[in-house]
């Protein structure tokens, strides 16, 4: 092989040390390509259905007016 285009891999390194970063160089560019998936669907995964409804509601509502109680 040719020689190794990977910072901090010396030229003379074990094939499959090349290898290795070379697929996993081919890794990262393919999920950086990836669609992220929607917030909402990772919020619902972590806590729940409900409980992320009720935080999104709550989350974008309108603010309600104030009233002072004197």
């Amino acid at each position: 092989m040719g020689t190794s285009t990977f910072v901090g891999v010396s030229p003379g390194a074990p094939d499959g040390t090349r290898r290795l970063l070379a697929h996993l160089a081919v890794l990262e560019r393919l999920l950086a390509e990836e669609e992220p998936e929607p917030a909402s669907d990772r919020l619902e995964e972590r806590v729940g259905q409900e409980l992320a409804r009720l935080l999104v509601s709550a989350l974008t509502a309108e603010p309600r007016a104030r009233r002072d109680v004197a």
